[in-house]
């Protein structure tokens, strides 16, 4: 799963489970013949450093304010 993907899919977990997430998710990836395990994505995001979200973060917060 690339970095990009695995970002989307993080963020569209909403209060759900992660095979309905990963149910959700995976057919509006690019990759069509992608298919990953609960456990695997569970996994996935500990190999991202801290850093990417925090930045993620403040681009949102910044995308906030620059709306209003």
């Amino acid at each position: 799963m690339l970095f990009n993907e695995l970002v989307f899919a993080i963020l569209g977990m909403i209060k759900e489970s992660t095979q309905n997430m990963l149910e959700r998710v995976f057919p509006q990836l690019k990759n069509q013949n992608l298919c990953m395990s609960q456990q695997a994505f569970s996994q996935a995001p500990q190999k991202i450093k801290w850093e990417a979200f925090k930045e993620l973060f403040h681009a949102s917060v910044a995308g906030s304010y620059n709306e209003e």
